[in-house]
């Protein structure tokens, strides 16, 4: 029985190679394009899902305003975690992250020689402490993880970064555990850093990436890493068994009179939470899962549309075959499981090869694009295996099971007539419809991919033209600090300042070693005359004096950046510490330390009974912020990043090892240009399905109205005059398609466009364009086919 069902299958396809080869190809892009989409999609779906990992949770804040929900956010105060563990039995334990710096990023030098050292950049990295070992699952290469983050400063790097940065050493087998890292000179006092362990690469799906983690207790901000504002840690917790239920519901902030919440989110929720804001990593575009769902979901109809309409076009020439079965005595149930299977077996062959074209891909994007499109991996095929069977019995339903019904209603005597005759009945008049209406609807669609990319690309040649205009261009940057960077290095940088700012490149500039009024650089250091560490706060002239603090002696820095390079304000309870009952008494003193000396130039009043003492100190010295106003020329091919590129190093001559934050404009454009890529794959894809039904409707057609044109010749019809007859019908195909894509282009692309503050309006020709395309193509697909038909002589036409 089988051996018989695949002798008359493989015949089938000898015998219409044409319309077989069409459907396996149609079969094969629709499923390889779904297969993409899945694996896309699975990705990140999949994110967190390790399950040594399934009972950690994120403790997140919900702010709320007047009593309503204002926001969500990733972070929290410092204390949140442990206010939890102690608040909540079933918490078994917690670790907290603080990002290295507003960038998240880290700047460190390496001593190449015994007097050169050579800069090394880390893209992201958190200060930590030691339970993160015990909380996440992060295996260690070299190192202890009982102790590696134990002590400060210490440095856990991953397996890439550390062959990066210590290349030679690991390629002669020396170990780098106790190599120094040196900060980039902030303050009087360079900071060390020693490797004390190498950890795995973090996976790709996951949302808390990190290339290296610097240990420093979060107790209390004794180590300064807390800035001021109250929400900069994330907190993550482990939670035994069941989640209690007041978690679930949030708990009230450890601030008395807070309407704010603490909340949990399980870890594999994190990257689909898009309201939450302050994530470490982008979170997943809930809108592009879907879209790309409808995309693949369309993909396969398109597919199984094109088999649907070649086995109905097939009919004509099987009737006879089906009519014969039919008298040998084969019940239609068996006909109709047999005329199923044989598309079944088409749509297996489809499958197999769209999975050789699957993995060839994934390898081609990766290899010679920068999209970002996760690797295949082998351990993941199980999982596809049952997307596959999915895929394969979906489109074996859609494309077999109305073509086989078709035929299967077929009565025997029916069967057996001609294919005049055939052609002419109403039954198959029926299965006409149904052709039309398939190739309507793959016409459509591809008006709607083709409009959708033109429109794509049109906003954003528009916005490359905006960016190429004459504009200002304000943006923040960084500077590391200079260790021991005086008067004489603020001189020579507000002069390398302004003779750039005299070449018209740079508007304006504004220093502050604040960001955004905020305090963001601490340090602790011991001073001579006082026991214990001392807090300071990096400020300059604006903060003092925008604030509430009172001098009770000397004065505030001054306005001009930098020019008070080693001097220090103290608060009352400082000034007391060092050994002075009058703040008078303190004033133009010297305080030292190991790291240097600092002039006092004033003294201000606690800012409450319970504050530590404090030192207020400035300069280049310390990590600076820099905004700049850039005059943005245009118009000379050089886009906007290569312009801040360009500015960026120039700035650094002034201020060595500056940066700009660019990175949102890098991500936007990025994201805009695979978005332009992801058009025009679809856009092709349903083009090169869609014209494979043309081309088989053209074969149909040739065949049905081949008498019906030989007598229109006989009564004296030219060629010209037929082929346009034939033609129109196809326009006839196209013009109704674009009736029912025009508005669904319309509403489409202004919902999309909303998301630009510049965008461009709706002129009929971002529609008109793509039409006219798909008209072209479509009538180079079908012309060669109504061209034979209309020259063909009259008596080879009404011959049967």
């Amino acid at each position: 029985m089988l051996k018989n069902f695949l002798l008359i299958t493989l015949r089938n396809i000898s015998k219409n190679k044409g319309s077989s080869y069409l459907n396996i190809a149609s079969l094969t892009f629709g499923t390889a394009v779904c297969l993409f989409i899945f694996h896309y999609i699975h990705f990140e779906l999949t994110y967190d899902a390790k399950p040594s990992e399934s009972n950690v949770y994120r403790v997140e804040s919900h702010i709320f305003d007047n009593q309503e929900l204002s926001y969500q956010e990733a972070r929290t105060s410092t204390d949140a975690a442990p206010f939890l563990k102690q608040k909540v039995a079933e918490i078994v334990d917690y670790t907290r992250l603080i990002s290295f710096s507003e960038e998240g990023t880290g700047l460190f030098r390496k001593q190449k020689n015994d007097s050169a050292f050579v800069s090394v950049y880390i893209p992201k990295v958190f200060y930590a402490e030691a339970s993160i070992f015990n909380v996440f699952q992060l295996p260690l290469e070299d190192g202890n993880p009982v102790t590696c983050l134990n002590q400060a400063n210490s440095i856990v790097i991953s397996h890439q970064t550390a062959h990066e940065v210590f290349e030679k050493e690991l390629a002669s087998g020396v170990s780098i555990i106790g190599k120094k890292l040196l900060s980039p000179g902030i303050g009087n006092v360079v900071e060390e850093f020693v490797v004390t362990g190498i950890f795995a690469d973090r996976p790709i799906n996951t949302h808390l990436k990190f290339d290296a983690l610097v240990a420093k207790s979060m107790d209390n901000n004794a180590n300064g890493v807390a800035s001021q504002e109250k929400r900069n840690t994330y907190s993550y917790l482990t939670i035994a068994d069941v989640v209690p239920t007041d978690l679930k519901n949030g708990v009230d902030y450890p601030e008395k009179g807070s309407p704010n919440k603490l909340t949990i989110r399980h870890i594999n929720e994190i990257h689909l939470a898009a309201k939450v804001s302050g994530n470490p990593e982008p979170s997943a575009n809930s809108r592009l899962l879907i879209f790309l769902s409808i995309i693949a979901i369309i993909v396969l109809l398109l597919a199984s549309t094109n088999h649907t309409n070649n086995s109905i076009f097939n009919s004509i020439d099987r009737a006879k075959e089906i009519g014969v079965r039919k008298l040998l005595g084969i019940k239609p149930k068996q006909l109709f499981l047999s005329l199923v299977g044989e598309a079944f077996l088409i749509n297996l062959i489809a499958v197999l090869i769209s999975i050789v074209i699957f993995r060839i891909g994934v390898q081609l994007v990766q290899v010679n694009t920068d999209i970002p499109y996760p690797s295949f991996e082998e351990a993941n095929m199980v999982a596809y295996s049952g997307v596959i069977l999915l895929l394969l019995a979906i489109s074996t339903v859609l494309s077999g099971t109305y073509p086989a019904f078709y035929l299967t209603s077929l009565s025997p005597i029916a069967a057996l007539k001609s294919k005049y005759e055939l052609m002419s009945s109403r039954q198959f008049s029926s299965a006409g419809r149904v052709i039309k209406y398939l190739l309507i609807f793959q016409l459509g669609i591809s008006i709607c991919f083709l409009s959708g990319l033109y429109i794509v690309y049109s906003q954003l040649e528009y916005l490359k033209k905006k960016d190429q205009s004459p504009m200002e261009v304000a943006i923040s940057g960084i500077f590391p600090g200079a260790s021991g960077a005086g008067e004489r290095f603020t001189e020579e940088a507000y002069f390398g300042l302004n003779e750039y700012q005299k070449t018209n490149a740079l508007e304006s500039y504004a220093i502050s070693n604040l960001y955004k009024g905020e305090i963001k650089t601490i340090q602790w250091l011991h001073l001579d005359s006082i026991e214990n560490p001392v807090r300071i706060s990096v400020v300059d002239h604006g903060y003092i004096n925008d604030s509430d603090i009172s001098f009770l002696a000397g004065r505030n820095f001054h306005y001009t950046f930098g020019s008070d390079a080693g001097n220090v304000i103290l608060t009352h309870e400082a000034m007391r510490l060092a050994g002075y009952n009058h703040p008078d008494s303190i004033i133009n003193q010297k305080l030292f330390s190991k790291g240097g000396k600092w002039n006092v130039i004033g003294v201000v009043k606690n800012r409450s009974a319970l504050m530590e003492p404090e030192i207020f100190a400035t300069g280049f010295r310390y990590k600076t912020y820099v905004d700049v106003v850039l005059n943005y020329p245009g118009g000379s091919g050089e886009s906007l990043i290569q312009f801040l590129d360009k500015n960026e190093y120039y700035l650094s001559k002034a201020l060595p090892f500056f940066s700009l934050f660019k990175r949102n404009y890098q991500n936007q454009g990025n994201s805009e240009k695979y978005v332009m890529h992801m058009f025009l794959f679809f856009s092709i894809m349903t083009l090169v399905i869609a014209n494979m039904g043309m081309l088989g409707l053209s074969s149909f057609i040739a065949q049905k109205r081949q008498k019906e044109i030989g007598i229109r010749k006989v009564l004296g019809a030219e060629s010209p005059q037929i082929l346009v007859v034939l033609i129109a019908d196809f326009l006839k195909l196209v013009a109704l398609a674009s009736l029912i894509s025009i508005p669904l282009i319309i509403l489409g692309s202004r919902k999309w466009l909303e998301n630009y503050a510049y965008r461009i309006n709706l002129d009929p020709s971002l529609i008109a364009i793509p039409l006219l395309v798909v008209l072209l193509i479509a009538l180079a697909v079908v012309s060669e086919k109504c061209f034979k038909l209309a020259v063909l002589s009259p008596l080879k036409s009404l011959k049967e």
